[in-house]
């Protein structure tokens, strides 16, 4: 503007042209900049989500308990033995999965949902009771895509229950998708608070961006206070 000023009353002073570029170049820098400023916030962002997903997958309690229940076995050597090569299964595999982004096979992350059954069995005993209907397993998913559900099945519906109650996984293949179904009949969910802002159903919530990312797959949960809640994973075939 100063130079479109000066140049309409002195002409012999051309500095508009000169001044036009400067400022393109100014603007064309700043937004580099604010691209690189805004480049860096999200790889910030990303790595805080790596982090959450750690934390959440990898609950403070869940070690204590599991480590409490595995000392009052070590009069009994061999289960004592079973349930620590169980629970250092359960965390590599947790700590493997932090930067795993390809689909893995489902058995894989089926095996290591039974190992985190078999922990919680030893700490609930008759209070936690599983049924597996494994019809079909030759297809992949996203890593921590069952394991969370189940584990939200047994903390916030059947351990809730002064009775218990049980846990069935089943599997199935249909025209297009694979169907995985994560059944309990615990307390139910309350459908008044949005999962997105609940605390406890967090692992529900990242399993359902992973898999609409990952493969565009999605869940579908129905639950009924004080009876139990389905929550059922379809995972698209490839083509």
């Amino acid at each position: 503007m100063i130079s479109i000023i000066i140049n309409y009353f002195y002409y012999k002073y051309i500095f508009t042209y000169a001044t036009l570029t400067m400022a393109i170049l100014i603007i064309y820098i700043n937004i580099q900049l604010e691209q690189e400023k805004k480049m860096k916030e999200l790889e910030l962002k990303v790595n805080e989500n790596k982090m959450s997903l750690m934390l959440s997958q990898i609950q403070p309690h869940f070690l204590y308990n599991v480590l409490n229940a595995i000392d009052g076995l070590c009069y009994e050597n061999e289960k004592a033995h079973m349930a620590l090569i169980s629970f250092a299964n359960y965390f590599r595999f947790n700590m493997d999965s932090l930067g795993q982004k390809k689909l893995i096979p489902f058995e894989k992350e089926l095996n290591h949902t039974k190992q985190y059954l078999w922990l919680e069995k030893l700490r609930f005993e008759e209070r936690l009771n599983i049924i597996y209907e494994i019809n079909v397993i030759d297809f992949l998913i996203p890593v921590l895509t069952l394991q969370p559900i189940v584990e939200n099945a047994v903390c916030h519906g059947i351990t809730k229950k002064r009775s218990g109650g049980t846990i069935t996984i089943k599997t199935e293949e249909i025209m297009d998708y694979y169907i995985i179904t994560v059944i309990d009949d615990g307390v139910g969910i309350n459908h008044d608070k949005p999962l997105s802002k609940n605390k406890s159903h967090m692992g529900i919530v990242n399993v359902r961006d992973r898999l609409l990312v990952a493969c565009n797959g999605k869940i579908i949960i129905e639950s009924t206070i004080d009876k139990g809640t389905n929550v059922r994973i379809e995972i698209p075939k490839l083509k």
